[in-house]
């Protein structure tokens, strides 16, 4: 019995995408790697060595992504070839599923589909994106098969409780009683002594009058006399004589010529 041609090809659809991501992520790692090779070549030192060991990180990581890509490639076509035809070797090993080696002794997985000897395929996890695609597989295969999965009709809001509806109260914890402490007696501040004023004694009052004999006694200093300042000047200069007439010069040459 073949599945729904449209649910068949959106598988093929999902896988063609799957597998060209593939091919576009290996392409882009390729590149990657023979940029590394050029780096490693034309950049010596320190430096060069951890941005070539931060690229063989990432050429590391772009690997396991392809490698993932591939896997996830070939487990969609698996898929597609047993939607297509159910006796292909991929629809064969999937009615495989749920069965126990004889070697085990256990007995072979029994279900709603025992009857039929055609359990649901192990689905791979591929993710959120096909999440709903993988549901619909499930539905359109147990519609394929009549296999339904019976549940209980009702479910009951509560769970019965196990324990017995009579348990004894737990006692009440123990209060605990305060310990009687013997009051301390407040300390009694001892009495201040109260400051001693000293008082200094009031001096003697200076007698009015001095008693005769030492008035008597007692001389009374006379000021120092102060002889009187002469001030000597000194003495004028003659007046030079003033020059001679020519009467006086004509009077004194006159006994001179009369002798």
């Amino acid at each position: 019995m073949t599945a729904d041609p449209g649910l068949v090809a959106a598988v093929e659809a999902e896988r063609a995408a799957v597998a060209a991501a593939a091919v576009m992520a290996e392409d882009a790692l390729s590149l990657q790697r023979e940029a590394l090779a050029v780096l490693a070549e034309g950049w010596d030192g320190q430096s060069g060595s951890a941005a070539a060991d931060l690229m063989s990180r990432q050429c590391a990581d772009g690997a396991d992504v392809v490698a993932a890509l591939q896997e996830v490639a070939g487990e969609l076509a698996l898929l597609r070839d047993s939607l297509a035809d159910p006796g292909a070797p991929a629809a064969q090993a999937a009615g495989a599923y749920g069965q126990v080696p004889d070697n085990a002794g256990v007995p072979a997985a029994t279900g709603p589909w025992a009857s039929t000897g055609m359990p649901l395929p192990a689905l791979p996890d591929f993710g959120g994106a096909l999440a709903g695609l993988v549901g619909q597989i499930a539905e359109a295969i147990g519609a394929g098969v009549g296999g339904t999965v019976d549940l209980p009709a009702e479910i009951p809001a509560e769970i019965p409780a196990d324990t017995p509806a009579d348990l004894p109260e737990p006692p009440e914890p123990a209060r605990a009683v305060p310990e009687v402490v013997d009051p301390v007696p407040e300390p009694v501040p001892e009495p201040v002594p109260e400051p001693v004023t000293r008082t200094a004694p009031a001096p003697a009052p200076a007698p009015a009058t001095l008693p005769g004999p030492l008035a008597a006694e007692a001389p009374v200093p006379s000021p120092p006399l102060q002889e009187p300042v002469v001030v000597q000047r000194p003495p004028e200069p003659e007046p030079p004589p003033a020059p001679a007439t020519p009467c006086e010069i004509a009077a004194d040459e006159l006994p001179q010529v009369g002798g």
